[in-house]
């Protein structure tokens, strides 16, 4: 096959998996992706600006001109540690089909390369999820699906946003299926009364209710906590703002990494930063988030959460992506394309061609990185 069809075929197929990939990549179009544009490689970091709370001040009149107030910003980097590929293979045949289509109608992405791009959409989506291992704030209750009669937990999930600070002009909801029914056969969604939008009852779409802007997400987490013992402070703690303290545990057993636990005598949630293993009876320290908001006298009881499915209730800008071109300057134009959809995936895709006796070896991938920026802002919806 001549070159200029190879670069007519590397066109088509970065258009329809791009266009493929909008509907399917739906979690970095609902987080801060505005992080600069800089070409980039694997494990290289992106700095990204949080602004630090401003102040007001008392008027004085006066002919002295004064200083300009000081400003900074708090810096947090974000790593694109995040390279994934998936590979398929199109023949001769699949090839001329994309060219000229089949039967008159317009050329589509053959269903190998389709099932590529649903893998890659898949994988960033829940890639953006994880983020849910650095959320402490909960509303609902574990083993038990939420709106299953009332869509109060969507206001408590807003009013702990609120609590912290944080805007609520940018508000998303992300359930499971099982969740989402539930909450899409509220009345507060489907009754004329409390809603002017037929589009929930004929398509079963909810789009903004409540201040929240509402998504199904097929591959919500499910977290399965650490087991085993019972476990207290170990000593007093007389310092707050510590984020790591001493845990005893009565036996053999784990706290795991995003497992939210709760002290005596203290109503903040906590959440573990790393895995921890305790092979017997013994001590061993744990890192949480937030800082510890009282002294412990030790001994004081410790709670962990049970298994739960994660649904969120976020801001926008509490999490970081950015999905960046490959800067490969040793990379084969011939075989490669790069296309950055920045506008409404987010993400930055390419594709590349391996020649094979009578057979093409394709493979779309991404290069990307998330980050946390403000965990106050997310809150987990138990299911």
């Amino acid at each position: 096959m001549a070159a200029s069809n190879y670069d007519a075929i590397l066109t088509k197929m970065i258009g329809l998996g791009l266009k493929r990939l909008r509907t399917r990549a739906i979690m970095p179009q609902l987080v801060n992706t505005n992080i600069g544009e800089d070409p980039k490689v694997q494990h290289s970091t992106l700095d990204i600006d949080i602004p630090n709370a401003l102040t007001v001040a008392d008027v004085t009149p006066s002919s002295t001109p004064r200083d300009a107030p000081g400003y900074t910003a708090s810096i947090m980097s974000l790593a694109l540690d995040y390279w994934k590929e998936s590979a398929f293979k199109m023949t001769d045949k699949d090839i001329q089909m994309l060219e000229q289509g089949a039967g008159g109608n317009p050329a589509k992405l053959p269903k190998l390369a389709a099932g590529a791009i649903d893998a890659l959409a898949t994988s960033v989506n829940n890639y953006i999820l994880d983020s849910y291992k650095s959320v402490y704030n909960t509303v609902g209750a574990a083993g038990t699906t939420p709106f299953a009669s009332t869509a109060g937990i969507a206001g408590q999930a807003m009013a702990q946003i609120a609590s912290t600070g944080c805007t609520l002009d940018d508000l998303y909801m992300a359930l499971e299926p099982f969740a989402y029914a539930n909450a899409v056969q509220l009345g507060p969604f489907i009754d004329a009364s409390a809603s002017t939008d037929g589009n929930v009852v004929t398509n079963g779409v909810v789009g903004r209710k409540l201040g929240f802007g509402w998504v199904q997400m097929t591959s919500m987490p499910t977290h399965v906590a650490g087991t085993g013992g019972t476990i207290t402070s170990n000593g007093a703690h007389a310092v707050t703002g510590v984020t790591t303290i001493s845990v005893a545990n009565s036996a053999a057993g784990t706290l795991l990494e995003g497992d939210i636990i709760t002290i005596a005598g203290d109503t903040q949630n906590y959440v573990v930063g790393a895995d921890v293993t305790w092979s017997g009876a013994g001590n061993q320290n744990v890192t949480i988030s937030p800082g510890l908001q009282i002294a412990l006298a030790g001994s004081d009881a410790i709670t962990r959460l049970g298994n739960h499915t994660v649904n969120l209730a976020f801001h926008r800008d509490a999490i970081a992506f950015a999905s960046r071109p490959f800067d490969d300057p040793d990379a084969d134009p011939s075989k490669i394309m790069m296309i950055t959809d920045t506008d409404i995936s987010g993400l930055a895709m390419r594709l590349e061609k391996e020649r094979q006796h009578k057979q093409s070896v394709w493979s779309y991938d991404i290069l990307a990185g998330v980050v946390t920026v403000r965990p106050e802002c997310i809150v987990r919806v138990l299911g």
